[in-house]
């Protein structure tokens, strides 16, 4: 036999409330460790090139990178360094 739990509306939204919250604040602790950094999409958009060209760059270290975990990312800084270096 099922159990029957009853909620007033307003019990319903504090539970969707704490849970919508819950929720971004996990996600937004997740966002916080790649604040600040550039994905691989984002670098080929900047520099006008093409993912295996951005590949390409990155095997052969002229554009420094760092992985956390499986995502690939890069210091804006180091984008910039690397347009000042190769595109006089």
């Amino acid at each position: 036999m099922e159990n029957l739990i009853l909620l007033t509306q307003d019990d319903l939204h504090k539970i969707i409330e704490a849970t919508v919250t819950r929720t971004l604040e996990i996600q937004g602790k997740k966002q916080s460790t790649t604040e600040g950094f550039l994905d691989r999409r984002e670098v080929a958009r900047l520099l006008k090139i093409s993912l295996p060209t951005l590949w390409d760059l990155m095997k052969k270290g002229a554009i420094p990178y760092s992985k956390i975990g499986r995502r690939v990312l890069f210091k804006p800084s180091d984008v910039e360094k690397f347009v000042e270096n190769h595109h006089k």
